[in-house]
């Protein structure tokens, strides 16, 4: 019995030294294959840097709305819509502000959705800006309307005829819309088309005139 367990522990021995010199050759090699050519090798400078730095690729770049001639005349007016939906009314459209809740959206499936502006005088107006919210939570989105002009509430004439127009947050999520001077004192614009959303929806109408009519 002592003469079988002595061979196997012998034997056991053998194979421990076997698969010990066999992994020291197979890590020995494996560190000469991983070995880089110097000629393959590229050194790289990285820049001086104090503070934080990011990929311009990654950077978003500000967008500064370029604004038409003139000055925002809707902000004295009165604004009527055809409809609204909960507490997005169409008063919000003339307060000066795009971001947040303050924005008119129509009721759902109620095209075609009328935003009329009474600027309580006549004026020279040559431009309108519709805005939605500016912010990226207000996705990209395409809006169907066109611009109508009068003089006293009633009898209305096409100014822009109907045109689907992009809302990009990347480019402020506006509509500039200019022509040729017109004298009015009613500015509607009326709503077919939404693929953001059911019903027309505007943060901000401005309208520009350069100076008063008569």
């Amino acid at each position: 019995m002592k003469i079988v367990r002595r061979t196997g522990i012998i034997i056991l021995t053998l194979l421990l030294l076997v698969f010990i010199v066999i992994n020291f050759s197979l890590l020995n090699r494996a560190k000469k294959e991983t070995v880089m050519n110097p000629e393959n090798i590229m050194v790289v400078s990285a820049p001086d840097q104090t503070e934080p730095m990011e990929n311009p690729e990654f950077e978003v770049k500000e967008f500064v709305p370029v604004l038409p001639e003139g000055a925002n005349v809707a902000l004295e007016g009165k604004a009527e819509v055809s409809s609204f939906a909960d507490v997005y009314t169409g008063i919000k459209t003339i307060d000066g502000k795009a971001g947040g809740n303050s924005y008119w959206e129509a009721k759902a499936d109620s095209y075609p959705n009328i935003l009329t502006i009474d600027l309580k005088s006549s004026y020279d107006i040559s431009a309108v800006r519709v805005c939605l919210n500016p912010e990226n939570v207000w996705g990209a989105r395409t809006q169907t309307f066109s611009v109508l002009t009068s003089m006293d509430g009633i009898t209305y004439t096409e100014l822009i005829p109907s045109a689907s127009y992009d809302f990009m947050p990347e480019t402020g999520n506006e509509a500039v819309l200019k022509f040729d001077t017109i004298n009015c004192q009613y500015i509607q614009l009326q709503f077919t088309g939404n693929t953001g959303s059911k019903g027309a929806q505007v943060a901000e109408l401005e309208i520009y005139s350069i100076q008063k009519g008569k």
